[in-house]
């Protein structure tokens, strides 16, 4: 993993443009624009790629649907890094305000 500077984005105020900032390409599916009281969720089905560290004030939640080749999952919890190797199915869920980084070698949601 990288020694970057972590990327400090809020979903409510960045929508679309916080999500370039970590992904390649928009979602397939969001509701990043709307209001809907703080809930936002994306559909995606991005290419081979690794993530920066993002620090958010929003909780999130990954369900890896489809995972045709590895992919490693690190996420920091309590200042303590977990590693994962992911399968079909796997459910991931970031704290507020903590960092993520994630190595997508694969599809993924």
């Amino acid at each position: 993993m990288s020694k970057k500077k972590p990327l400090n984005i809020d979903f409510s105020k960045e929508t679309e443009v916080g999500y370039k900032r970590v992904y390649s390409r928009l979602p397939l599916l969001t509701n990043l624009g709307a209001v809907w009281d703080g809930v936002y969720f994306a559909y995606d089905n991005q290419p081979p790629h690794e993530t920066p560290e993002v620090i958010a004030p929003q909780i999130g939640v990954a369900i890896f649907t489809q995972v045709p080749e590895a992919i490693q999952y690190e996420q920091t919890l309590d200042r303590r890094l977990y590693c994962k190797q992911v399968c079909s199915g796997d459910i991931f869920r970031r704290q507020k305000a903590e960092g993520r980084r994630q190595r997508a070698e694969g599809t993924h949601l």
